[in-house]
């Protein structure tokens, strides 16, 4: 069940890291709204009143659904961690 790698980085992001492993991505998407997802220790939590989400690990990436299948995103390990 492998994702296409585009879906990686087709929408902008920004990020904000702190200690190793925590860290806040900001998604803009096409139409302007921006998903805030926070990671401790690699692990996934949406910022705002998401209550419907879901995240796996495929090798160097984490994949996180919201709201179903309406959002994917594929965030790399280097977002996260930096290098």
């Amino acid at each position: 069940d492998r994702l296409p790698s585009e879906q990686a980085l087709g929408s902008a992001f920004g990020v904000s890291r702190g200690a190793p492993g925590v860290a806040t991505v900001f998604i803009t998407v096409p139409n302007g709204f921006v998903r805030v997802l926070g990671f401790d220790n690699g692990k996934v939590a949406p910022q705002s009143a998401v209550t419907d989400f879901s995240s796996r690990r495929d090798q160097d990436n984490t994949i996180v659904k919201v709201n179903g299948q309406d959002e994917l995103y594929v965030i790399p390990d280097a977002v996260i961690f930096g290098g």
